[in-house]
């Protein structure tokens, strides 16, 4: 009653303009807090997709999605989480449903614009269209998204969906390397790799210093790479021990396909004792993330008794398991 007397007496004594600022003063809390609580749930649902606990990020994405108290680009924010939920989950039709909602709410949004290019690109949930993908590719990469960026600079190099042009695709690579971009490190360097210019000592240096670059940046797989360039000696002076701890720092990391190289390495003697059953151990790692390595490493290990009784059926049966997992990667790929 006495905020409507207060009201009453200032239409009365004040012009319209004072009288609206003077209002506003008096409920700006409300505000402040009607928009403050999607707010904190949009970061506490960003925070849980860190950590994917998936579900229950969503369940912190509504009811705020809905508030009409929120911007058209915090809407489409929330959307692009709900995907981003989804896609982590290979829910991938889900995904592209939230992914276009954020786009209806904002057409610039660069990571809803990225990822519905992966959904295309690599026919996840849409049938397979390169040429869509490359084409949200295009308008994130138009919003500075590094990612997208790294996609165009990737389907120039090996011409999928576009003309190939490596000279090109290199020299976008190398920007994106320059910037810290771990991916295009890693493909850049397994370009050089692949493709012979290992002979050459310049890009022989340069193949070295863009995995140590990744590593230093975080990446297992650069880890990995390391490893596998000092066990086999090619472009560096060759170095088991070294090779181990490079597999083993990489595991560390994250790396599942390390347990493969670090349980050959256990149970061949490179670079480490000989040891059959971390041997084992590590090769059933491996077999319990579904690598096709991890398998065949166990089949051996029973085939020939190597910290375990010998065991035909048991290594037939990791062998065929093994081989089945490989075919199914290359189908997938």
């Amino acid at each position: 009653m006495r905020v409507v007397s207060l009201v009453l007496f200032f239409n009365w004594r004040l012009g319209l303009g004072v009288q609206i600022i003077l209002l506003w003063i008096m409920i700006s809390p409300v505000a402040v807090a009607l928009v403050g609580k999607p707010l904190q749930d949009l970061s506490t649902a960003e925070m849980l997709v860190l950590n994917d606990d998936l579900t229950l990020a969503r369940r912190y994405l509504h009811p705020s999605i809905y508030s009409p108290h929120i911007s058209s680009k915090l809407r489409s924010r929330f959307y692009y989480v709900k995907g981003y939920t989804f896609m982590k989950e290979g829910l991938h039709v889900s995904a592209g449903k939230e992914l276009y909602r954020a786009l209806e709410f904002d057409a610039s949004n660069p990571d809803a614009l990225y990822c519905l290019g992966q959904l295309y690109y690599h026919g996840r949930g849409y049938e397979e269209d390169v040429q869509m993908g490359l084409s949200f590719f295009r308008e994130a990469a138009d919003f500075s998204h590094q990612d997208a960026k790294f996609y165009l600079a990737y389907s120039l190099l090996i011409g999928k969906g576009t003309e190939q042009n490596e000279e090109q695709g290199r020299s976008a690579l190398s920007d994106l390397a320059a910037d810290g971009h771990v991916e295009a490190m890693m493909h850049l360097a397994n370009h050089y790799r692949k493709t012979g210019y290992d002979q050459d000592r310049e890009n022989f240096d340069r193949i070295k210093e863009l995995y140590e670059r990744a590593l230093k940046a975080g990446s297992p797989e650069a880890a990995l790479s390391l490893g596998v360039l000092y066990k086999e000696g090619k472009l560096v002076a060759k170095d088991l021990g070294l090779a181990f701890q490079y597999f083993t720092l990489a595991s560390d990391m994250g790396s599942l396909q390390a347990d493969v190289h670090i349980a050959h390495s256990l149970a061949a003697g490179l670079g480490i004792k000989r040891d059959y059953v971390a041997a084992r151990r590590h090769y059933l790692e491996a077999a319990d993330n579904d690598l096709a390595g991890g398998f065949l490493g166990l089949g051996y290990l029973y085939e020939f008794g190597l910290g375990v009784q010998i065991d035909l059926v048991k290594a037939r049966a990791f062998y065929d398991l093994g081989a089945g997992t490989s075919s199914s990667a290359l189908n997938e790929n």
